[in-house]
């Protein structure tokens, strides 16, 4: 019985021994031999554990990977023969591996060859990571998605020591348990020479969940990172308040230990066209709870340009201080901060206690200019568009050309200032930015609030250069020095809100400490009234009893136009002059003293509290609050070219990608807030990838054997005489 059946099956598959099924032929894909796209026994590989794991015996013979051109193709079920114990094999060098499937909790995955471009298929890699140590890598288009303590990596989706590393189009989404270190991306240019890294066109979400006062909850954090380019990246934060550990040379990337982005030790850098969102999740115990959005230290000639940076806190309390800051700067030189938009909106503050600063500099610095930014901040306590002093060391900067909107609580401590720029720095030139400030509360004559000012005591002369500036204010005066030293005060005007303020006096304040050798002229106060009546179409009647604080943010809509050749010139001043001092600088170093080769498409901005991005929009009223915390960051080339910005002033060539082929407060444990977004998990193909036709089975026109009816009829009786006579002998 047994022979016949086997008879038949034999001669029911015999026509198709000799015409066996053959692949789709396509010139451009070929084929190894002996192809096995999913072995059984894979060698082992090393998990995130160190456990081996194996699915088969210790000694497993080399399995031939599927090949289709130059691409290899890696599946869950044949990574470890790629991978053997966790580390890429040699014989990868210079090839080209196509990830496709769920890869999980696999460990960490270690790139140690050259020239390998590793590119997603609908990957995503589950509790799974890279190690890239090595030059010209590429890893493009893979989801990652984390929620597990990756102890062997640092706690990072992906670490960096390697040159010319390019990681582009990612999907990372790290959800990081409590109290765990946890990096997405993590260059460690420190341990392992790291030059030329771009990250490109990537989304991360990061939510930290981190107690613990010496572990680090960061989404980027680059180190000693050379002539690197991040670009059109979306990277939105969840984090707590931490405190800060300040050295006595200041801070240092490792004095934070929460931020979206930090970059130390990173020269010829540039940040271009990314969306940084930023949200605090949790208010720690801790003596100054603090988050950074960005934070940079200890690096030359870094640009940061066309990003927009938002950052929320309504887990901190009204009446208690947090310390929240946009760009943290330390001890840089020859930084360029041009055309960004940053928005702070916190609930927390007290008078002279917290911050909301959307930029931040310390010193020692040196050629730093900021340009051209948007910069708005609401909160409930001190607040400072562009705060900058010189405790640490001297301070040369620029400050030209921004529109700068802050909210905040007001009154005589110095340290009760609301400013749009606070400048102690030992040489600060501050020209023609337009300036938006309030207060929260009633404003007197002798409260902190001003347009410009050096209001803090700190060591060293200051001498200054500041000219042609308009500021919008609840308060009395658009300039205020503590003490100055050959400075420059003219063609300054306010425009105030306050009814006992009086049109025609002098908007500029000079403060009790020593002044020689200044000049301070043309620096006129407007009532709103007044301005109205002179400057727009709108007409008050002198008599009229409306409220002033209607016109907020008037300026956004009703800015004067200068009618003068002088790109910094004042129109609202009836003594404007064009002269403007001797500026230090080399004549060919740009208007501003600073930039060069700078150009002005003449554009008129709105304010930050008109942006909206895409179709989910952050709207702010005329308050400042914030009305929609989704975000989600529009699509743009990557080419930093396609700004104004020319990346050859920095790196000397083009930033395009190119893929290879071979102070002390109350314990509070708030409610943790919702996050802003969760990056959606998507799948990146690539359009190189091999057409799944190579794959199909060609029908065979072949004339089919049809066999003999005779075997089919024999096979089939004795098979059901088996099959009762088996139900017989076993059903008792």
């Amino acid at each position: 019985m047994i022979l016949i059946f086997f008879i038949s099956i034999t001669a029911i598959c015999a026509g198709d021994v000799d015409n066996s099924t053959v692949l789709a032929q396509n010139d451009d894909v070929e084929f190894e031999d002996n192809i096995q796209a999913s072995p059984s026994n894979s060698t082992p590989l090393q998990t995130a554990n160190d456990e081996v794991v194996s699915s088969g015996d210790d000694e497993v013979p080399d399995v031939p990977d599927l090949n289709v051109g130059n691409k290899n193709y890696v599946y869950p079920s044949n990574v470890g023969s790629y991978f053997p114990y966790g580390y890429l094999s040699s014989k990868y060098e210079g090839k080209t591996l196509v990830f496709s499937g769920n890869f999980e909790n696999m460990g960490v995955l270690n790139v140690v060859r050259d020239r390998v471009t590793i590119i997603g298929n609908n990957a995503t890699l589950k509790n799974t990571v890279f190690n890239i140590e090595a030059r010209d890598v590429v890893i493009k288009g893979i989801n990652f998605d984390l929620n597990k303590n990756i102890r062997d990596n640092d706690g990072a989706a992906i670490i960096v020591a390697g040159i010319g590393i390019r990681l582009i189009d990612l999907n990372i989404n790290y959800v990081v348990p409590h109290d765990v270190e946890a990096y997405a991306i993590y260059a460690d240019g420190r341990r392992y020479s790291s030059v030329d890294l771009q990250i490109i066109n990537s989304t991360i979400y990061f939510e930290g969940h981190n107690d613990n006062v010496n572990k680090y909850n960061c989404a980027v954090k680059l180190t000693d990172v050379d002539g690197g380019l991040m670009e059109n990246n979306t990277i939105v934060t969840s984090l707590p308040l931490k405190d800060v550990k300040y050295g006595i040379y200041g801070a240092t990337l490792d004095s934070d230990f929460a931020y979206s982005v930090g970059m130390e030790g990173c020269n010829d850098f540039v940040f271009n066209n990314n969306v940084v969102i930023s949200d605090v999740n949790k208010r720690t115990a801790c003596l100054y709870p603090t988050l950074n959005c960005i934070m940079l230290s200890q690096s030359e000639n870094v640009v940061l340009s066309n990003n927009e940076v938002y950052m929320t806190d309504f887990v901190t309390y009204p009446g208690i201080e947090s310390y929240i800051y946009g760009i943290d700067i330390y001890n840089m030189n020859n930084l360029k901060i041009v055309k960004n938009k940053v928005s702070i909106v916190s609930t927390g503050g007290k008078l002279a206690l917290g911050t909301a600063y959307p930029i931040q500099i310390c010193g020692p610095i040196s050629g730093v200019n900021i340009t051209e930014n948007d910069l708005y901040s609401f909160s409930n306590g001190p607040n400072i568009g562009i705060y900058s002093q010189n405790f640490y060391g001297d301070t040369q900067l620029s400050i030209t050309n921004n529109r700068i909107n802050v909210t905040g609580l007001a009154g005589t401590h110095e340290w009760a200032l609301v400013a749009g720029i606070e400048s102690q720095d030992s040489n600060a030139e501050i020209i023609n930015n337009t300036i938006e400030v309030h207060s929260v509360g009633v404003v007197n004559i002798d409260d902190n609030i001003y347009g410009i000012s050096y209001r803090q005591n700190t060591q060293g002369s200051h001498t200054y250069n500041i000219q042609d500036n308009t500021a919008f204010s609840d308060g009395f005066y658009a300039v205020y020095l503590l003490s100055s030293d050959g400075s420059q005060i003219i063609n300054n005007a306010l425009i105030s809100y306050n009814p006992e303020a009086v049109s025609g006096s002098n908007s500029y304040k000079q403060g009790s400490g020593v002044h020689t050798g200044d000049e301070a002229r043309d620096n006129v106060v407007f009532t709103i009234r007044d301005y109205l009546n002179a400057h727009t179409n709108i007409n008050v009647d002198s008599n009229s009893n409306q409220n002033p604080q209607e016109y907020n943010n008037i300026y956004a809509n009703q800015k004067p136009q200068s009618q003068s050749t002088n790109p910094h010139s004042n129109p609202l001043i009836p003594h404007y002059t064009d002269n403007r001092g001797v500026s230090d600088e080399p004549e060919n170093s740009g208007e501003s003293g600073l930039i060069d080769n700078w150009e002005d498409d003449g554009s008129t901005q709105g304010t930050i509290g008109d942006y909206h991005v895409a179709d989910n929009k952050i709207n702010h009223d005329s308050a400042g609050t914030n009305n929609n915390a989704n975000h989600e960051k529009t699509q743009s080339k990557s080419n930093v070219e396609s700004s104004h910005f020319n990346t050859t002033d920095i790196k000397g060539t083009s930033g395009n990608a190119v893929l290879n082929d071979s102070q002390a407060t109350p314990s509070l444990d708030g409610e943790g807030s919702t996050p802003l977004i969760k990056s959606q998990s998507s799948s990146s193909g690539d359009s190189q990838s091999v057409s799944k036709k190579a794959f199909e089975i060609n029908e065979k026109e072949d004339e089919e054997f049809i066999p003999s009816i005779f075997f089919i009829i024999t096979a089939l009786i004795l098979f059901i005489v088996g099959f009762k006579r088996k139900n017989k002998e076993f059903n008792y």
